[in-house]
């Protein structure tokens, strides 16, 4: 899921996924799409 934004979210993702924070993970996904969309 996170691939289909950008290298940089992949990345972000990478290292967010060890913690299991995926409401984290989610809202910033979410803020990146909404913030392009602004653009």
């Amino acid at each position: 899921l996170a691939a289909h934004y950008d290298e940089k979210i992949q990345h972000l993702h990478n290292v967010l996924s060890p913690l299991n924070n995926k409401i984290l993970i989610q809202q910033y996904l979410d803020f990146r799409s909404e913030s392009r969309h602004a653009f």
